[in-house]
């Protein structure tokens, strides 16, 4: 199960490992009380979007799992 979704295959082996670039950055720029770092120069805005996406799709995957385990 990840998330809420049965899969036949770990999605870790299925994806191409770029995905596993940036699930490792997501959690490198992660703060523990602030908003942590972010991986090029500037704020919010100048990062690049595709990547704030993913971020974000992470970000709520992360809560979804805390849920689940009562955190």
């Amino acid at each position: 199960m990840v998330g809420k979704t049965e899969r036949r295959r770990n999605p870790r082996i299925a994806l191409p490992p770029v995905f596993g670039h940036v699930v490792r950055l997501w959690s490198r720029c992660r703060g523990g009380m602030g908003a942590g770092l972010l991986p090029e120069a500037g704020g919010m805005n100048q990062q690049p979007a595709w990547l704030m996406t993913a971020f974000s799709i992470l970000d709520g995957a992360d809560a979804d799992l805390d849920k689940g385990k009562g955190r």
